[in-house]
């Protein structure tokens, strides 16, 4: 029996869902709930100096201040355009963003204080939902006339976020009505407790962020500068192998988690090492699965200990075994910076960092670039970089370190018979071993040119006609209309 076939069944022993909640005020959603329209553009992956056709996206939003508007960050990524439209109205609201976070999901946006105030709403102050919570879906039909349908909480787990691989808190609703848009709302009587992410139609059922994670969004928001949420700065894996905690001296317990690696220039970094087994996270036990039990959630996994109990720049104690001996520790904890990554993920579609010489097209291998081929782009990237993105992509060897890659050939004359060459590592320039783009650009100056390439596992370099350059790059720049051959690294961040 498949698990659509469960959840009908459910929805049928449970009776009309819509009859379980009781209902909010639709008087007063009807001045706080809004459609949000967004018109994007991001840079293309695989050709990052253009920027792919625009496109629209629409969802809704809701009023958590007179003119403040809470809503997904997906929703509004990269908008050249933000409006908003109240329910019934054809007026059209002109909005821009105040804060966002890729890795929570969530977005502030704000309306000019002449617009006329919204009433705003009320987050849901306690932590925990269960079957019994009066839950409520709001939305607007293809009237722009409110909507709304009864919903139950299913489950709750860290989840990745549908539009970002990051792990956030999800409750997953089984809902009476077919949720239309993003980030569509879900009240509790007459309180904020959650918007939608993502819904599957075919099983009726929608990943909510829930109220605790909103609530904590907008306290930071408003108290700048926005802290984010917290990171350790490591990896790790269950450990249940017999054998294996007996080689690392953790056979008077069955608790604690394997650690792998360490993120360079993190908490983690300083005071933990792989092989670590760790057994406390700020007083509460882990298992060997890497669950433990919260106080307001029940059984869940020890990511959600880290990112949502605590904050960036506070230290937590923890207990680990090495080699056989147990320790007492601190971690200061930090927010993520993706730019600290081997491969980052460059969630935000920002302009990557890129060099075309000869039609060569030289860049850093980024998390956008792998996932622009699809939901299957492990099966039709090369196996090289989805193994490196899969096993390191967090955590390399020394900070600064990036996979620098040929990600294709421009076809020209200058560079006959190379044009096979796609997806592959750079491991040198002009006879100079490089680790990133910054030091391509200070291997070849401001007026150098490249002039040999040395790829991973192949025995000879690409060597482009020095004295043909200048002319091929502008006849290939005039040819495939590139306004820039170079787009340098911006500046590295200072503390």
């Amino acid at each position: 029996m498949t698990r659509s076939t469960l959840l009908v069944i459910a929805l049928i022993l449970c009776g009309p869902l819509a009859a379980r909640p009781a209902t909010a005020d639709t008087d007063d959603l009807s001045r706080s709930l809004v459609k949000v329209s967004v018109t994007a553009q991001e840079f293309d992956a695989y050709m990052p100096w253009q920027k792919r056709k625009p496109h629209a996206r629409d969802g809704y939003g809701i009023a958590v201040g007179p003119h403040r508007i809470l809503t997904s960050e997906a929703l509004v990524r990269n908008g050249t355009l933000i409006e908003l439209q109240r329910p019934q109205s054809g007026e059209r609201l002109a909005a821009q963003v105040v804060e966002s976070d890729h890795q929570i999901g969530l977005a502030l946006l704000e309306v000019s204080p002449d617009v006329a105030p919204f009433v705003a709403v009320d987050v849901r102050p306690d932590r925990q939902f269960d079957a019994d919570t009066p839950l409520q879906v709001v939305q607007l039909d293809n009237t722009l006339a409110l909507q709304t349908g009864g919903a139950q909480v299913l489950s709750v787990a860290m989840t990745e976020l549908p539009s970002a691989p990051y792990p956030v808190l999800l409750y997953t609703l089984l809902t009476d009505i077919a949720v239309n848009d993003q980030c569509t709302i879900v009240m509790s009587r007459d309180r904020l407790a959650g918007i939608v992410l993502q819904y599957n139609g075919n099983r009726r059922t929608a990943e909510v962020l829930p109220a605790s994670v909103l609530a904590r969004f907008l306290a930071d928001a408003d108290a700048p500068p926005y802290a984010g949420f917290a990171m350790a700065g490591f990896q790790w894996r269950p450990l249940v192998d017999p054998t294996r905690r007996a080689y690392l001296g953790a056979t008077e317990t069955t608790d604690g988690v394997l650690i792998l690696a360490c993120m360079p220039g993190t908490g983690a970094a300083e005071i933990l090492k792989p092989n670590d087994v760790l057994l406390e996270w700020d007083g509460h036990r882990i298992d060997n699965l890497g669950y433990y039990v919260d106080p307001d959630l029940g059984r869940i996994s020890m990511p959600h200990l880290i990112k949502f109990r605590r904050a960036p720049g506070e230290r937590v104690p923890l207990r680990v075994i090495r080699e056989g001996k147990e320790l007492e520790l601190d971690l200061l904890l930090a927010r993520h910076r993706d730019t600290d990554a081997l491969v980052p993920e460059n969630t935000l579609r920002e302009q990557a960092p890129y060099l075309i010489e000869g039609g060569l097209v030289l860049l850093e291998l980024n998390g956008h670039f792998l996932r622009a081929r699809g939901s299957d782009w492990t099966r039709s990237i090369d196996p090289r970089l989805a193994h490196i993105y899969l096993t390191r992509g967090t955590s390399p060897e020394k900070p600064g370190d990036r996979v620098v890659i040929l990600a294709g050939v421009l076809p020209d004359r200058i560079n006959q018979d190379y044009g096979m060459f796609r997806q592959e590592i750079v491991t040198s320039v002009n006879g100079q071993p490089i680790r990133n783009m910054r030091d391509i650009y200070r291997v070849i100056g401001p007026k150098g040119h490249v002039e040999r390439v040395g790829l991973q596992g192949i025995g000879i370099e690409l060597v482009l006609d020095t004295a043909a350059l200048t002319e091929a790059n502008e006849r290939i720049s005039r040819l495939y209309r590139i306004p820039r051959l170079k787009n340098p690294p911006q500046p590295l961040e200072t503390d």
